[in-house]
């Protein structure tokens, strides 16, 4: 499957067989159960295992995952590139090792000084830029649902050659490439 990763997309994951998962879904109101944050098309930065980690990206390209690709918007690409170089460079996140299980019942809760989820780690390093998936909630609350149904995110098309269609518009003079599954204008180029 071949994929548009860019830094700072999010990567939205689905664990197909796994119980914790399956209870992180049940649990957060999700259809989706882990975030991380795509540093490159080889690497990305998530919290597992009770720690941050720089992951290979190819652990979710397998039959026991499903994965969405979804860009930030309102906020440059520059400083989504600084704010995660900040996070990889001074390391301020602690790591912490209490089970997941006690982690989602605290977010049910609403319990304070919890430790960082998969997405309120994501949430809670944008709000400190001024970038918030739902203005009013805590990062610390944030749910992988609460990111693939912001307002202030898009998802990101992974069409193939195939699912593309070009249009001629001979009175603005350009050629536009569209996807026919997204809908999405791909890209625009000038004719003569």
């Amino acid at each position: 499957m071949q994929k548009k990763y860019k830094i700072g997309y999010i990567l939205l994951i689905k664990y197909k067989y796994c119980p914790i998962g399956w209870l992180i879904r049940k649990i957060t109101h999700s259809n989706w159960n882990h975030v991380a944050w795509i540093l490159n098309d080889k690497l990305v930065l998530e919290i597992r295992n009770g720690g941050i980690k720089i992951t290979p990206i190819k652990r979710y390209n397998n039959k026991f995952f499903e994965t969405k690709i979804i860009k930030l918007l309102k906020i440059k690409d520059e400083d989504i590139k600084y704010i995660l170089l900040d996070e990889i460079i001074k390391k301020k996140i602690k790591s912490y090792k209490l089970p997941i299980f006690f982690t989602m019942l605290g977010v049910l809760l609403k319990i304070k000084n919890l430790r960082y989820t998969c997405s309120s780690y994501i949430a809670s390093l944008l709000s400190k830029y001024g970038f918030y998936f739902i203005k009013d909630k805590n990062p610390l609350y944030i749910t992988p649902e609460d990111i693939n149904t912001s307002k202030n995110v898009k998802d990101v098309c992974l069409c193939k050659k195939e699912d593309r269609y070009t249009v001629y518009n001979k009175i603005k003079k350009v050629k536009q490439e569209y996807c026919f599954k997204c809908k999405e204008k791909l890209y625009e180029k000038k004719i003569k």
